[in-house]
């Protein structure tokens, strides 16, 4: 899970109300109630972010930050007759936003602002302070409400014109407010959540806190050692996607947050998931501004101290065209079956394990030969293409992540069946004792550091590798094997 929208910095929230109406009231409103929370964060307020989240002690790595309840969560319901209505109108007059973003701004509404109004009895209601706090959350200047809102206000509550427009800002300004500060909640029924203190964390493609949750609970924990004043930073990627280039993830993020990145990572001057051949066979690294439409054409040292040769522009221009088509190629087929696209990486991968020898998109190549090759049960093959990737992960971002956690699972899982243990862990004695003599449990160690440090040991993620281990240490002592 992910952020879902906006969580974009750079403003405070609009007057409202009785809410300050200065930047300095609001951060001293929102450190207030952050003191109750043990203190552990504050809010600052910058120029180039706006307000963001800034350590008030020192962690290390893998330790829970803080536990937060949701200030909302808000589900679709199907079988509500306000929902259905307001799905009718969406759909009707196709408006610019799915029906649950509507839906969480009519489920936040308080006592007061229906005062007098005939409202569905089957909208939900927050307090005062629910809603106070929402609004304190980051939103775009909102003024007047949309025609969307004034549709859905006038179909769903009866009263006076003057009360039915203020209702209507309100909903306009709490759907800005779900819409750049929501979760993604579950699937299935869709639904979003919100919080408080996590809305004032910034992105970050180093992200140096993670995030997961606990029952409803919002977990923030340390990815690495934080000192007292720091900014604590999230990412509002998936976690396969900090792998991917700066300028992918730049338009990732400018696509779905609506921002530029302008982290330390993305401004580094060589983009470590771009690494192409040398001449002389090293590696070097494309910029990370770098792009085949841009007028600067720069690359890294290579990594091989005696190299002497330098790829003139021509040649770089060359790389660069090579790489979009194998960027393209990779978004063409991405979302296809793993028989295709095992097939179109069998294509490529000599050409892109020739030219891009470290980089992303050749790491998704091996992916989903990976995946084919596990599918026919050729766990060798399988198990060097899960080598090749977390040799990558590894050299192109140093954090904790969890795709490389599950990765460097992957490869230990093969490595198991390669030596004779099937999925339900039947085998016999030789079969446990190749096991034993392989990497496969210092596998599983590092991916079980990676995911105790990013989850604690109560989250699904961790527990289901470690009762994966557990069950193969136990089958294996049965034949007298200890592993």
């Amino acid at each position: 899970r992910r952020p879902c929208a906006g969580l974009v910095r750079g403003a405070p929230a609009m007057g409202y109300g009785a809410l300050p109406a200065t930047v300095e009231e609001e951060v001293a409103e929102i450190n207030a109630y952050l003191a109750t929370k043990d203190n552990v964060i504050r809010c600052d307020s910058t120029e180039t972010k706006g307000r963001i989240a800034v350590s008030s002690k020192a962690f290390s790595a893998g330790q829970e930050i803080y536990v937060e309840a949701p200030l909302a969560i808000v589900q679709e319901d199907h079988s509500n007759k306000s929902f259905k209505k307001t799905q009718e109108l969406v759909s009707k007059h196709s408006f610019d936003y799915e029906v649950l973003w509507y839906w969480c701004a009519l489920n936040c509404l308080t006592d007061e602002d229906l005062d007098g109004v005939d409202a569905p009895a089957d909208l939900k209601r927050v307090t005062k302070v629910q809603q106070r706090r929402l609004m304190l959350l980051f939103t775009p200047s909102t003024t007047k409400p949309s025609d969307a809102i004034l549709l859905i206000t006038q179909a769903l509550f009866k009263c006076d014109k003057e009360k039915s427009q203020a209702i209507a800002l309100t909903l306009e300004r709490l759907l800005q407010i779900w819409i750049h500060n929501c979760f993604e909640h579950s699937e299935d029924p869709p639904a979003y959540s919100t919080y408080f203190m996590s809305c004032f964390h910034s992105h970050s493609c180093a992200p140096n806190v993670g995030w997961h949750y606990s029952g409803d609970n919002f977990v923030l924990r340390a990815r690495q050692a934080i000192q007292a004043g720091e900014e604590l930073c999230i990412t509002y990627l998936p976690e396969e996607g900090l792998y991917e280039s700066t300028i992918e993830r730049r338009a990732d993020l400018q696509t779905t947050k609506g921002f530029e990145c302008g982290c330390d990572r993305c401004a580094s001057p060589w983009d470590t998931s771009r690494g192409f051949r040398c001449e002389c066979g090293g590696v070097r690294f494309l910029a990370s501004e770098t792009s085949v439409t841009s007028d600067e054409k720069q690359c890294s040292p290579c990594n091989n101290a005696a190299c002497a040769k330098n790829p003139d522009r021509t040649a770089l221009q060359k790389i660069m065209e090579e790489e979009d088509k194998l960027v393209k190629m990779f978004r063409k087929f991405e979302n296809n079956t793993t028989d295709v696209q095992t097939t179109k990486a069998k294509e490529v991968l000599g050409n892109a394990e020739k030219n891009f020898p470290q980089h992303w998109v050749t790491e998704r190549m091996w992916n989903w030969l990976q995946n084919g090759c596990t599918r026919h049960r050729k766990y060798a093959d399988a198990i060097a293409f899960a080598n090749r990737r977390a040799n990558f992960m590894e050299k192109a971002y140093t954090g904790l992540n969890g795709a490389a956690a599950w990765c460097i699972e992957e490869w230990a899982s093969l490595t198991v069946r390669e030596c004779g243990v099937e999925p339900n862990n039947t085998g016999n004695k030789q079969s446990f004792e190749k096991v034993k003599a392989s990497d496969a449990m210092t596998l599983y160690d590092r991916s079980l550091h990676i995911l105790i440090n990013m989850f604690g040991t109560e989250h699904e993620f961790y527990v289901d590798v470690k009762s994966k281990v557990d069950q193969l240490k136990e089958a294996a002592k049965k034949v007298g094997v200890t592993l």
